[in-house]
């Protein structure tokens, strides 16, 4: 899987926010989001927000599974 780099990378607040994603032999996807407070996490980390942040711990706001059935 490959998040697409033609997403927009910054959203307006409500905005809805979508991706593209390049599959290939994938047959299940899980989408997990979380919500955490992101003005809270840079003041405590002082840390540019990336996707690599440890979400150890938090339970998703949101979770839903994508399965696909298209051949090989």
């Amino acid at each position: 899987m490959t998040i697409l780099s033609t997403n927009k990378e910054v959203f307006e607040w409500k905005e809805k926010v979508t991706l593209k994603l390049e599959l290939k032999n994938v047959p299940k996807i899980f989408v997990k989001i979380f919500e955490f407070h992101s003005e809270n996490y840079y003041r405590a980390t002082l840390k540019p927000i990336t996707s690599s942040i440890n979400l150890e711990g938090l339970i998703p706001a949101f979770e839903e599974t994508h399965e696909f059935k298209e051949p090989k």
